[in-house]
Parts: structure tokens; C-alpha cells; sequence
């Protein structure tokens, strides 16, 4: 994997327990969590796709997750430059678009076990970075290196 730092959408001051539980189990896997505010996601995103985590909890926290989607977010998921995995358990976001066919959204309803997300994120992770390293011309011929020995 290229990667192995995940972001945290950080839409409050104080971090939820939530984060600290994830990023425990992430760090087994040499994972890094990293909150991010939404404004600063753009600098992560630079170089190469990022998984970014929004944990929408209460009612405020939705609207702000809205405010910081119509600012920032939709640019990034339009463009393919991020995955956005969303815990909520207000159902999954309305998107103006069919996000999930295009692969940067992906939706797990709380209340939700640190396992289930930590797996979910993994495997996300293998997914989009896993197809970035191999080389899509195959493999390298072995008679060049046979005949020059």
C-alpha cells in the first residue's frame, strides 16, 4: 500500500472517544489516523487518494458535516481525489450524485463495532492503493536478462 495514513474529518474542537478507540486498533496495522479539519483536507489530498473518515453523531453534527460538504467535499468526491466513509446513523448522505458506483463513498450505519469499521477500512485502503502498485504491463521478460549474464 502507498498509503498508510487515514484521515479523520474533524467537525467539532474535541475529538470523540470514538477516534481514540479506531486509532488504537489502526496503529496494530501501522496505520496512522490523523484528524484533519475540512478545510485543511485539500493539502492531504495533493499528491494521491486519501480515505477520510466523517463521524456524524448528533443533529449539529450533520449540519455541519453538510456545511463542510457543500465548501469543500463535494469538489474532492467529484473529482475522485478522496473516499469518504461516513459513520452515521442518520442513513447515508444525499449526494447529487451516484457516488457509490464511482467508489469514493461508502456508508456503515451506527452503532457499529471498532472491528467492523477497522475492517472495513482496511480493505478499503487495499483497494484503492493495491491497484497503484503493479505494474499493469505485466510481468518483465526474462530472456533479455538470461542472454547479457
Amino acid at each position: 500500500m502507498k498509503s498508510s495514513s487515514i484521515l479523520f474529518l474533524r467537525t467539532e474542537k474535541k475529538l470523540p472517544p470514538f477516534f481514540f478507540l479506531l486509532s488504537d486498533s489502526l496503529s496494530e496495522l501501522n496505520i496512522k489516523f490523523v484528524p484533519v479539519a475540512p478545510r485543511d483536507v485539500g493539502a492531504f489530498i495533493e499528491k494521491e487518494k486519501r480515505v477520510v473518515f466523517s463521524l456524524v453523531q448528533d443533529i449539529k453534527g450533520m449540519e455541519r458535516l453538510h456545511h463542510f460538504r457543500n465548501q469543500y467535499l463535494d469538489f474532492y468526491l467529484k473529482n475522485k481525489r478522496l473516499f469518504l466513509i461516513d459513520l452515521s446513523s442518520f442513513g447515508s448522505l444525499l449526494l447529487t450524485r451516484n457516488y457509490i458506483i464511482e467508489s469514493v463513498y461508502f456508508h456503515i450505519p451506527l452503532p457499529s463495532s471498532i472491528e467492523k469499521v477497522r475492517r472495513m477500512a482496511v480493505i478499503i485502503l487495499k483497494n484503492i492503493h493495491g491497484r497503484e502498485v503493479s505494474w499493469p504491463g505485466g510481468k518483465s521478460p526474462k530472456l533479455a536478462t538470461q542472454i547479457f549474464k
